[in-house]
């Protein structure tokens, strides 16, 4: 059994067709046939059925295609990180998003580019943005920043919820609208970018809220929502920090205002290895991600 017939099985069995499978694989279809009839020879068992030009997996060939494309996945991996370790250089990163998935994508590049080194500054203040050879931040950070100057890809669009403790009177809830807690206490983040995010909320909801408390740190808000009445809104797939039992979580339905997350970097002529490398990965990863 070869690397080339498990790849060409793994390939007619994705598209269903043998022509089609040939024009991917850029082989002539013959060929193609006798590798596969080749396969089932040394497995002494029929792994398509076939009706005419008409070819589909039978009960085997299901069976077979989970092992086949766990052996070409890993094979593909592993060359994967045998270039990969040719790509070196350095990476200053900016990161305006206390973000659990995007800090997950980071880990995963790591890992998949051992020989580069990444420095990742977390909401950046004094540092001016073009320092950075990538940014993670929303729309809002374009706009506000470097319109022009950048070049941005859309990561993933996410909702907000609204957090409370365990005790609170919605906690029994999934869904909520943000007129429903007016009359509770808010804990709001200080002046920043973030915060006029925020704000836009209540403009769309027609109240201003109780502020209870102020901090832009999520252990800070984690453990006032854990032991206050207040509430207090945040992205769906932040940090959060602590037992996830002292705390729920409920999807803001009204109003519905969606958050665009992006990948950012200064425009230039030329990037280098390493730069393209993280740029390609990240969106790959995205693409692919399953949020929960």
């Amino acid at each position: 059994m070869t690397f080339d017939q498990l790849q060409y099985f793994v390939t007619i069995a994705k598209t269903g067709s043998m022509t089609k499978a040939a024009e991917k694989l850029n082989v002539v279809q013959p060929a193609l046939s006798r590798t596969i009839q080749r396969l089932e020879s040394e497995l002494d068992t029929k792994l398509f059925d076939r009706k005419g030009k008409a070819i589909t997996l039978n009960e085997s060939g299901s069976a077979f295609l989970q092992f086949a494309e766990q052996c070409v996945n890993s094979f593909h991996k592993m060359k994967n990180l045998l270039s990969n370790e040719d790509v070196q250089g350095s990476l200053l990163i900016g990161n305006m998003l206390e973000n659990k998935e995007i800090n997950k994508a980071i880990v995963a590049f790591s890992k998949t580019y051992p020989n580069i080194h990444i420095e990742v500054i977390r909401a950046p203040k004094k540092e001016h943005p073009s320092i950075f050879q990538f940014f993670f931040g929303t729309s809002a950070y374009e706009n506000t920043y470097l319109k022009g100057s950048l070049d941005s890809a859309e990561l993933w669009q996410e909702s907000m919820s609204m957090i409370v403790s365990k005790k609170h009177a919605f906690a029994n809830l999934t869904k909520i609208r943000l007129a429903e807690a007016k009359d509770y206490p808010f804990i709001l983040p200080c002046d920043t970018e973030y915060s006029n995010f925020i704000n836009r909320f209540f403009e769309l909801a027609d109240f201003q809220p109780i502020s209870y408390f102020k901090t832009n740190d999520q252990s800070m808000l984690i453990e006032m929502i854990r032991n206050t009445d207040c509430v207090a809104l945040t992205p769906s797939y932040c940090n959060i920090y602590g037992h996830q039992d002292d705390f729920r979580l409920l999807q803001l339905t009204e109003p519905e205002y969606i958050r665009h997350i992006f990948l950012y970097r200064p425009v230039k002529d030329a990037y280098t290895k390493s730069e393209q490398a993280f740029w390609e990965f990240m969106i790959d990863y995205f693409i692919e991600y399953p949020f929960d």
